[in-house]
């Protein structure tokens, strides 16, 4: 979070969401036949944090969806990922 602080103090786009919203976020874009405006308003922000990783697990459909996200922000963008959990749960 600090850095994510940082950067929008240093005057870029921050965006801050939980991995649960981003996927609910994608689902309904796609759903709703609007994926692609979705995608590109999610790869304008300079640095995406995404909080609450490997909290809940996801659908084929939904990592799918976070792929194709993370591949659109990649080299264009900052992605930081975030959790809770420890690297022996």
């Amino acid at each position: 979070m600090a850095l994510a602080v940082k950067a929008a103090e240093a005057g870029h786009r921050v965006l801050f969401m939980t991995l649960d919203r981003l996927v609910s976020t994608l689902m309904s874009a796609r759903q709703e036949n609007r994926l692609e405006r979705q995608l590109r308003q999610l790869t304008y922000p300079n640095v995406l944090v995404l909080d609450e990783m490997d909290y809940l697990p996801m659908t084929r459909e939904e990592a799918s969806l976070f792929f194709l996200l993370i591949n659109r922000r990649y080299e264009r963008a900052s992605t930081t990922l975030t959790s809770n959990k420890s690297f022996m749960d």
